[in-house]
């Protein structure tokens, strides 16, 4: 989870960036030259939601991310502590290797 020192430093960021003007503002700005003061505020709306959205599905691939680590360490945790399961790994990891030097030395002789 985010702490809270963290969040308070990244919201007024993300505001600050949003406020600076841009390729964003110069288009609201036009929207209220060209038609008014409604298409102005609609498009500043527009663009104020897709930020939101993309920082909220931001913040949802960092917890994805989190959560596929902690479940990997916890994973291994339990795959290391078991016999059995360290007895099957060492049997394919030489199998693994076993193809590979089968391939590297049939790919010598041609």
């Amino acid at each position: 989870m985010i702490d809270p020192l963290s969040l308070l430093a990244f919201v007024p960021a993300a505001l600050a960036l949003n406020l600076t003007p841009g390729a964003d503002m110069m288009f609201c700005l036009g929207q209220g030259l060209r038609s008014g003061r409604r298409p102005a505020i609609a498009a500043s709306a527009g663009i104020s939601v897709g930020s939101m959205v993309h920082v909220v599905l931001a913040f949802g691939g960092f917890v994805i991310n989190g959560l596929i680590g902690i479940f990997a360490g916890t994973a291994g945790r339990h795959l290391i502590s078991s016999p059995a399961v360290a007895v099957w790994l060492g049997r394919i990891s030489a199998g693994i290797f076993a193809g590979l030097a089968l391939r590297l030395a049939l790919l010598q002789k041609t």
